[in-house]
């Protein structure tokens, strides 16, 4: 009786020639691959400005930067009274190369028995208009944290 699949081909089964394109093909893509500055390569770190001016910050989230090339973050705590709940800052670049950055406070929250929560945890998004909204750890009415919004 026959057999109606057809017979499995190996790769033993390929011709020399094609297995030799296809080693000519690759090898060069492997070794140009290897061999990019990307692959190895150390990156150069700059510190632009050191938040130790708000005592333990306790970072969280990324930042966000506008057009103007601003960067704005939160902190979990931070050194501004009246609770030290976090808060939202501003840095802003120098107006000359190698100046110096710029950090302001835009809002310090004063805790979740003031209704605007505590412990920014999860960093910012801003919208087009440039308005920055986030959400705390804690606060608001059952005490799971807020949606706030801050225009700078």
């Amino acid at each position: 009786m026959r057999s109606l699949n057809p017979p499995s081909r190996s790769s033993s089964s390929l011709p020399l020639t094609t297995i030799s394109l296809i080693t000519l093909l690759a090898l060069p893509l492997a070794l140009a691959m290897f061999a990019s500055p990307a692959f190895g390569a150390q990156g150069h770190e700059q510190v632009v400005y050191s938040l130790s001016s708000f005592g333990n910050l306790g970072l969280s989230g990324g930042l966000v930067a506008d057009k103007a090339g601003n960067l704005y973050g939160t902190g979990n705590f931070g050194n501004v009274a009246p609770c030290y709940c976090g808060l939202v800052y501003e840095l802003s670049p120098p107006a000359a190369a190698g100046g110096t950055w710029t950090a302001t406070v835009l809002y310090a929250f004063k805790g979740e028995n003031n209704g605007d929560g505590a412990n920014p945890y999860y960093g910012l998004v801003r919208n087009k208009a440039g308005v920055l909204f986030g959400t705390t750890a804690i606060g608001g009415g059952s005490g799971q944290g807020v949606v706030f919004q801050i225009t700078p």
